[in-house]
């Protein structure tokens, strides 16, 4: 932090949002935060963070009925 920052404050800019996408065995984990980056010293203040976990198969837009059988898929999906 600047010194300015500290005798002044930050002076926070425009919003930005930023984007993630992990994906962790069978799930996807998707965040989206939006943060304020300060001016002078670059500190990042998160306003706010929104996570969704769905399995690979959601992500890709496949719908499965309860007895395993393909409803629905988009074509990025495989259908097996």
């Amino acid at each position: 932090m600047g010194v300015k920052c500290s005798l002044l404050g930050h002076d926070y800019g425009e919003s930005e949002i930023e984007r993630e996408r992990d994906e962790e065995g069978d799930e996807v984990v998707r965040t989206a935060k939006r943060v304020e980056r300060c001016r002078q010293c670059g500190q990042t203040r998160t306003i706010s963070e929104n996570t969704e976990v769905t399995t690979l198969e959601a992500a890709a837009g496949v719908v499965r009925e309860p007895d395993g059988t393909v409803v629905a898929a988009t074509d990025e999906a495989a259908i097996t």
